[in-house]
């Protein structure tokens, strides 16, 4: 009879060639392992050849690796791109991508694996947006994604990276707005490297230019929206809001005050609530950090003190400290069970 050692070994060597994704994640503020959501093992594992100078994000997303990643060239080099916003010291999974591309470089192999991200403040959105696609119903035609505050694309592009994994005969339209140039150049950068169709607002998120983008659209499987402080205005227009709930799946909002969260809770409270995560703990963390003199961002002792403090909020994978909310809501046509309960 084959050993249980044997018997591990087979199930992990069947699970790779499968291109099964582990069944656990770590948070980073406890340690401690959870269950990936569900959502996030429809995520195939494969292997990435290397390209120099380009980070593979997830799904084999390419992205120019200055865009976010300080170890991988010189911080004078390195763009700091729309608002100012260090990614890689203020997002943990987004830096150990960096260093795990790092890792592989460094280790003179020709390919290289993606893990699932670590469970931080933006395993929410990897959840959501990653949902959307699968989701997506025949009867509605094209997937469509809308990005409203688009740094280089970040979350439209994973999405329709994921879409071409996992649903390859579907098409695809891709929305993009973003008022900073730098970023708008960055945005051309990424669709152009990846092959991404789409259209780009190189202009503010305003009530008009969702209205403009949504003319001649009967459904949108996606919007989301990170507009600093603008959401509240953007989505308190009665004109977004019918057009939203006739013609929207899901939104996904970031909220960037207690009371913007709080009004955005209440003025759409007849939409499911997938998912809150209030306005979060930036004083906190930016009074731990503002201790230190580089960009490599918390340490084990910086969450140490986090948990002590608690700044942070208690979700079904353990405990997430943030900085601005996060609020992810469906139309009864668009979602018919609750996302963490999946």
């Amino acid at each position: 009879m084959p050993s249980w050692r044997f018997l591990l070994l087979l199930e992990a060597a069947n699970a790779f060639n499968a291109g099964t994704p582990p069944r656990y994640g770590l948070n980073v503020l406890d340690g401690k392992n959870y269950p990936h959501h569900p959502v996030m093992l429809q995520v195939p594992q494969r292997s990435y050849k290397i390209e120099p100078g380009l980070l593979t994000d997830h799904c084999g997303l390419k992205v120019p690796q200055h865009f976010d990643c300080l170890n991988l060239c010189n911080k004078s080099k390195c763009q700091s791109l729309g608002p100012a916003y260090n990614y890689y010291r203020y997002v943990p999974s987004r830096r150990l991508l960096c260093h795990e591309h790092q890792a592989y470089v460094d280790a003179r192999l020709s390919h290289s694996m993606v893990n699932l991200p670590l469970i931080d403040d933006d395993y929410g959105e990897h959840v959501a947006v990653y949902q959307s696609v699968l989701r997506h119903q025949a009867r509605h035609g094209a997937f469509r994604v809308v990005e409203l505050g688009a740094r280089w694309g970040t979350w439209g592009a994973r999405a329709v990276q994921f879409l071409r994994t996992v649903k390859p005969q579907l098409r695809y339209e891709a929305f993009f707005v973003e008022p900073a140039k730098r970023s708008c150049g960055a945005l051309r950068q990424v669709m152009k490297l990846n092959e991404i169709r789409f259209q780009l607002l190189c202009n503010y998120a305003t009530p008009e230019a969702l209205l403009k983008i949504m003319e001649g659209l009967d459904f949108v499987d996606l919007i989301h929206i990170d507009i600093q402080f603008a959401e509240s205005t953007l989505l308190a227009h009665p004109g977004v809001q019918e057009l939203l709930r006739s013609r929207a799946a899901r939104i996904i909002v970031g909220s960037h005050s207690p009371q913007i969260h709080q009004e955005l809770v209440e003025m759409y409270r007849d939409w499911i609530p997938i998912f809150s995560l209030p306005f979060g703990f930036e004083d906190c963390i930016l009074e731990i950090l503002r201790r230190k003199d580089d960009d490599l961002g918390a340490s084990a002792a910086d969450w140490a003190m986090v948990r002590q403090r608690r700044c942070f909020y208690e979700t079904p994978h353990g405990g997430v400290t943030n900085y601005d909310g996060l609020l992810i809501l469906a139309t009864l046509g668009g979602c018919q069970q609750n996302l963490l309960n999946e």
